[in-house]
């Protein structure tokens, strides 16, 4: 059904023996938009013809023609109504889309900020390719947002590098990441840290009324523990090295280059690790209450958070996050506020996110079986963990995977004093 055209209500002063032009007062009769008013010479007639010349320039309307003339003798006004877009249909997408882009204007400029930052490159052990924004600034801005506000919110919680589940924790990380650098090549050392908060924060009551709530009040001082991959005497270094290609697209190792690992060990409820962008993990320390936790069991969680890091997921999660706005954006305006919640927007949810969930969790268990075969632990025992925790559609995928195969293999290489491939 075609939407009949605007009717645009203009009420015209006369000059009233002034030289300043008349003033106009654009009303949309239909819609009952609130007037425009606006000042503008014309010629002191005040003819049809002029003053539609007038509207065009001024008022922004196509085509417009005179549709009915009304004079009103008080006061010396003139009131003339005008009919947009003369002997053309009404479109509604053309107004449509520009609703859309002025209130989506900055989400738009904010895309096309972020394409020089976006690179294809190849995902190291799984051998897929994605696109990723690869820009250290937004990764270290991401993660650092996240990892204060993390770190706040756990702040009487986090554990000190002096416990034992800390200095266990540190062990294996310590060697998943010297395997991470062999059989990934990478030429710069890393560093493992465990983070801490300020000893008189825990000496507070949490409910202390003079307790300050402002981020910056939460420093944290950092107990570091450093391994490093080969020299022991040398700082992180961030030395250039030759990228490795397919096809002419890059393998993305460059934001492993000297990366300071960071751990907070958080003694929570909860059981499950959390990967933040930029090497940040948070553990939990209940897992080890569990007396038949062991080390292959931590190696599995560590190895499967490394996993998260080499692939750049949370890279890859704002990328999708972006698109979303962006298509969300795109469609509601053309099909209205009651679909577009219930039926599309929860569409557009699962084809971005749902699908790109599952393959990114499998991923990140596949690189993680092989890190850990190349650190000397089983990758079998990966499904036996996965199978103690309930995971069994998990450890079923992990044993029917063509990387399990290739970790036996690696695993076995180790185990008899070979070298990692």
């Amino acid at each position: 059904m075609k939407k009949p055209p605007p009717m645009l209500e203009y009420i015209i002063s006369s000059n009233c023996g002034q030289n300043k032009g008349p003033t106009v007062a654009f009303h949309n009769v239909m819609n009952h938009h609130p007037p425009w008013r606006s000042k503008f010479p014309i010629s002191n007639s005040g003819n049809v013809r002029t003053l539609s010349s007038a509207a065009l320039r001024y008022g922004r309307l196509k085509d417009a023609e005179t549709y009915k003339k009304k004079t009103c003798l008080s006061h010396g006004f003139e009131r003339i109504v005008y009919k947009t877009c003369a002997g053309k249909e009404y479109s509604s997408f053309s107004s449509s889309f520009w609703a859309w882009f002025m209130k989506h204007k900055f989400l738009g400029f904010a895309i096309i900020s972020t394409l020089p930052f976006m690179s294809l490159e190849w995902i190291p052990v799984s051998e897929r390719m994605h696109l990723a924004i690869s820009s250290d600034e937004i990764d270290n801005m991401a993660g650092a947002i996240a990892w204060e506000v993390e770190a706040i919110k756990h702040r009487r919680q986090i554990l000190s590098p002096d416990r034992p589940e800390s200095i266990r924790i540190t062990r294996i990380l310590k060697d998943i990441l010297q395997a991470t650098h062999q059989i990934l090549g990478l030429k710069n050392d890393f560093q493992v840290s465990i983070y801490v908060p300020r000893k008189e924060l825990q000496l507070k009551d949490p409910k202390d009324p003079t307790l300050p709530t402002r981020i910056d009040f939460f420093k944290f001082h950092i107990d570091i523990i450093k391994y490093y991959s080969s020299h022991p005497n040398k700082r992180v270094q961030n030395k250039p090295q030759k990228v490795r290609r397919k096809f002419g697209i890059r393998y993305g190792t460059e934001h492993l280059e000297g990366l300071n690992w960071e751990v907070m060990v958080v003694d929570r409820p909860i059981e499950n690790a959390a990967h933040f962008p930029n090497g940040r993990i948070t553990f939990p320390a209940k897992l080890f209450d569990d007396p038949d936790f062991t080390d292959e069991d931590l190696a599995t969680i560590i190895a499967y958070e490394v996993g998260h890091q080499i692939a750049r997921h949370s890279s890859e999660y704002l990328l999708r996050l972006i698109c979303f706005k962006f298509i969300c954006g795109l469609v509601k305006p053309f099909l209205g506020e009651g679909l577009f919640f219930s039926k599309v927007e929860p569409l557009i949810k699962n084809i971005i996110f749902a699908f790109a969930f599952i393959r990114r969790e499998m991923e990140a268990d596949l690189i993680g079986i092989m890190l850990m075969a190349a650190a000397g632990y089983d990758p079998l025992r990966a499904l036996e963990f996965h199978d103690k925790y309930g995971a069994n559609k998990r450890a079923e995928a992990l044993k029917n995977a063509k990387m399990m195969i290739k970790a036996k293999n690696v695993y076995d290489q180790v185990r008899a004093g070979g070298p990692r491939s």
